[in-house]
C-alpha cells in the first residue's frame, strides 16, 4: 500500500469502520488537526483524522504564509505568546527546512504612524530576546539614506528611518500536508472529503462519530476513546452538533491578500508597513510576484468560500499606493487574490485586531475536546497541549502511559536531507538535486521551486520525470505529470484544485499557468482513477 495515497482512501474508511480499539478521532484537517495527529501517532496512539473538504482547504491555505512570532502582539503585552511562537520558528525551521526559511523584513517608521522609532527598537530587542534569535538575524536600524537605497519606492516624505529584522516564510498548506504525511508513516489514517455529521454516544458520553464520504455519499460509524474538534472556523459548528454551546464562542474575522507582479510593485524586501487606520500590512516578494495583505474585519458569511468585496480590495490598494511612491494598482493589475478566516476567541469590547491570538481548549459534558484560536506558528505546541491532556487522562483512568511529546526534533516529510537542517545545507541539497534533474531539461528556477516544495522527496519526482521524458521527449509535460502523479500517490490529491491550490499554490502565484494546465490536470486525474 502507498502511504497517504488517494488509492487507499475508500479502503481506509472501511478499515476504520471495523476498528474497535482506535484511541483518537480528530475532526479537521488543517494545521491544528495535522499537528495533533503527528504528536499522537508519535506517542503510539491509534489515530483517525477526518476533513470535510480537502486538507488545508480552510484557514491553513489562506494565511500570510509567514512563520512569525507576532511582533505587533508585544504592544498588547502578549509576552507569553510572542516568546513561545518566536521560539517555535526555529523549531519549524529545523524540522521543515524546505518549507520554512528566513525572510528579511523591513519596517519603515513613518511620521504620524502607529510605530515609533524608540519603542519599536526596544520592542524588537525584546522580540529577539524572547524568540532566541541568532545574532546574524537580530534587528538593525537603518537611516533614511540607507532606506532610500534599500527600497527606492518607499514614500520618503513620510519615512524617518526603518528597522530590519527576520521572520520566516513558508507554504502553509504544504506544512499541513508534510505533517500529515509524516503522521501517516506512524499509523495515522487521514481522510479528506469525509464529513463528521453526528456524534455517537453511550450514557451521554461520546464514543464515536458518523462520517459521510462526500464523494460517494456513504456513511460510516467510527468509534474511538477520545474525539478532538480541531475544525478551525467551523469549531462552533461542530460543538453545536454535540450540545448547545455554553461559555466562550468564536469571533470570525476575515483577512484578504492581493497578488501583483513584481513589475507592478518592484520591491527588494518583505515590508511591514502602516495603514491609514493604524493597522499594519505586509508586502512580500515571492519569485515573480508580490502578495500584499492583510485586512482584519468581522465576518459572518460563507465559511467555505469567504468572499472578497470591493471594500477589501480598495483598502489594500489604497494603503499600498500610500506607502509606495508612483505605484498604481488598477484592478487589471491584480493577478490573484485569496481570503482567509481567523477563529478568534470573542472578547467583549475589543476590536478584531485587539483580540488575543491565544489558543483555548473547551471540554464539553459529553467529552468532546475542542481547541481553537492560536496561530500557524504555534500549531506544534497546541498539539502538545491536547495530547498531554489526553495522556494525563489515560494515565489516570487506564494506567496507560503514552510518554512525553516527541515532535520537538521530528522532521516533517521532505525534511530529511541533511543532519544540520539549515538553509545553507538546503541550498547545497538543491544544487546537488539539480545535477541529477538537468538531464530532463528544466530551468534552474523551476526546479528550485520543486525542491522547496517537496524537499528530500524530490528524488521520486525526478526519477518519474526521467522515465516520462524518455517515453515522450516532452520535458515540460514530463515534469508536470510526474509532480501530479507524486501528489496522487503520496499526498491524497482527488481534484484539480487540490493540486493547483493546496499542493502547489500554482493557482495563487502563477494563475496564468494554472489556467493553461488545468484541463491537463483534470484529464490526468480522471485517467488515473479510471485505470486503478
Amino acid at each position: 500500500m502507498k502511504p497517504f495515497s488517494a488509492l487507499n482512501r475508500n479502503k481506509n474508511l472501511e478499515y476504520l469502520a471495523q476498528q474497535t480499539e482506535l484511541d483518537l478521532i480528530i475532526i479537521g484537517g488543517g494545521i491544528t488537526g495535522a499537528g495533533i495527529a503527528l504528536d499522537a501517532s508519535l506517542r503510539g496512539l491509534k489515530v483517525a483524522l477526518f476533513e470535510a473538504a480537502d486538507f488545508a482547504s480552510g484557514t491553513s491555505s489562506r494565511s500570510t504564509k509567514l512563520i512569525h512570532g507576532g511582533l505587533r502582539y508585544l504592544a498588547q503585552f502578549e509576552i507569553g505568546l510572542v516568546a513561545s511562537t518566536g521560539k517555535e520558528r526555529a523549531v519549524l525551521y529545523k524540522n521543515a527546512p524546505h518549507l520554512v526559511y528566513p525572510q528579511k523584513m523591513l519596517l519603515p517608521i513613518i511620521e504620524g504612524g502607529s510605530m515609533k522609532k524608540l519603542p519599536v527598537k526596544a520592542a524588537l530587542m525584546v522580540y529577539d530576546f524572547l524568540a532566541g534569535v541568532n545574532k546574524p538575524e537580530r534587528n538593525k536600524m537603518h537611516s533614511l539614506a540607507e532606506v532610500k537605497l534599500m527600497e527606492p519606492l518607499l514614500n520618503n516624505k513620510k519615512i524617518q528611518c526603518a528597522l530590519s529584522y527576520y521572520e520566516y516564510k513558508s507554504s502553509d498548506s504544504r506544512l499541513v500536508i508534510e505533517a500529515l504525511k509524516k503522521a501517516s508513516q506512524f499509523g495515522t489514517i487521514a481522510v479528506n472529503y469525509a464529513k463528521v455529521t453526528e456524534f455517537v454516544k453511550e450514557n451521554a458520553k461520546i464514543t464515536g462519530v458518523k462520517v459521510t464520504d462526500t464523494l460517494s455519499n456513504q456513511t460510516y460509524q467510527i468509534n474511538a476513546k477520545y474525539t478532538v474538534n480541531a475544525a478551525g472556523v467551523w469549531t462552533d459548528e461542530v460543538r453545536k452538533t454535540d450540545n448547545p454551546i455554553s461559555g466562550k464562542k468564536l469571533y470570525i474575522t476575515k483577512g484578504i491578500h492581493l497578488v501583483v507582479s513584481k513589475e507592478t510593485l518592484p520591491i527588494n524586501h518583505a515590508i511591514y508597513f502602516d495603514t491609514d487606520d493604524k493597522r499594519m500590512m505586509f508586502a512580500i516578494p515571492k519569485t515573480d510576484v508580490v502578495y500584499i495583505g492583510t485586512t482584519d474585519t468581522p465576518y459572518t458569511g460563507n465559511l467555505s468560500e469567504p468572499e472578497i468585496n470591493s471594500f477589501d480590495i480598495d483598502y489594500v490598494i489604497r494603503n499600498t499606493e500610500r506607502m509606495f511612491t508612483g505605484v498604481k494598482i488598477t484592478p487589471d493589475k491584480v493577478i490573484g487574490k485569496w481570503a482567509g478566516l481567523r477563529p478568534l476567541i470573542f472578547e467583549e469590547g475589543k476590536s478584531p485586531s485587539e483580540m488575543s491570538r491565544h489558543d483555548e481548549i473547551f471540554i464539553s459534558d459529553s467529552g468532546l475536546i475542542s481547541i481553537t484560536g492560536g496561530k500557524l506558528t504555534g500549531y506544534r505546541l497546541m498539539a502538545k497541549k491536547i495530547i498531554d491532556l489526553i495522556g494525563k487522562n489515560m494515565l489516570a483512568t487506564t494506567k496507560r502511559n503514552i510518554g512525553k511529546c516527541k515532535t520537538l526534533k521530528q522532521k516533517l516529510s521532505g525534511g530529511n536531507f541533511n543532519k544540520k537542517g539549515n538553509y545553507t545545507d538546503m541550498v547545497e541539497f538543491a544544487d546537488a538535486a539539480y545535477d541529477e534533474a538537468k538531464h530532463v531539461t528544466i530551468k534552474p528556477a523551476e526546479f528550485k521551486r520543486l525542491v522547496y516544495r517537496y524537499g528530500s522527496n524530490i528524488s521520486k519526482i525526478t526519477e518519474h520525470a526521467y522515465e516520462l521524458f524518455n517515453e515522450t521527449g516532452n520535458s515540460e509535460m514530463s515534469w508536470l505529470l510526474s509532480e501530479l502523479h507524486y501528489t496522487l500517490n503520496h499526498e491524497m490529491v482527488l481534484t484539480a484544485d487540490d493540486f493547483l491550490i493546496r499542493r502547489t499554490e500554482i493557482s495563487l502565484f502563477e494563475p496564468e499557468k494554472a489556467v493553461k494546465i488545468k484541463e491537463t490536470v483534470e484529464k490526468t486525474i480522471a485517467e488515473y482513477f479510471a485505470s486503478k
